[in-house]
């Protein structure tokens, strides 16, 4: 399966909700995720255990790029992900674990998610799948822009963490590049104080 995804820091959470209702996107609800990333050589690799709903290993490969990105993706249900994990950790390690609280609208084939990340701060995807009837990828690029910009999320050239001032801006990789920084960063802070 194909998207094309935008995904960016959004510390307004509300804001997001009002722009989601006033575009006319249905709330499907929130959910509690924990995604288990996998080292990998390639692409991304994670359980991702949802409450409420499904447990899902999901095997993913896309550009780390601010502009719309096209994901490569397939998703598999799991009915043992104790078991899954037992395997995976094993034979690949686990790069990390991080936990969120989604909040799901759907707007036509476009699902517009409002992300609550444990320890990195709130965001906002956009995602458009490719691929239904005559739809292409070039065509979902347009519709995620044009989501985007009814949002008011702009281009940035550098990523900054929660807490660094910075307006509304897009956000290059996936939420476990973000938690990697900032365990380094807090990993540094910590060591110079004890210097």
């Amino acid at each position: 399966m194909r998207n094309i995804e935008i995904k960016a820091w959004y510390p307004d959470d509300a804001k997001a909700r009002q722009v989601c209702a006033e575009i006319g996107a249905a709330c499907l609800g929130k959910v509690r995720q924990v995604d288990t990333y996998f080292r990998v050589q390639k692409g991304r690799l994670k359980l991702r255990e949802q409450d409420p709903g499904t447990v899902e290993l999901i095997a993913y490969v896309r550009p780390d790029q601010e502009e719309p990105k096209c994901s490569e993706f397939v998703l598999i249900a799991v009915d043992s992900p104790a078991t899954v994990k037992e395997i995976f950790s094993a034979l690949l390690d686990v790069e990390a674990v991080v936990e969120k609280t989604r909040t799901i609208y759907v707007l036509r084939n476009a699902r517009i998610h409002i992300d609550d990340v444990g320890g990195i701060g709130r965001f906002l995807e956009i995602e458009v799948l490719c691929g239904l009837g005559d739809d292409t990828a070039s065509a979902a690029i347009h519709r995620s822009n044009k989501r985007r910009r009814g949002i008011s999320v702009h281009s940035s050239s550098k990523m900054k963490l929660p807490g660094e001032a910075s307006p509304v801006l897009l956000f290059t990789s996936a939420f476990v590049d973000c938690y990697q920084l900032m365990v380094t960063r807090a990993a540094s802070r910590n060591s110079s104080l004890t210097e």
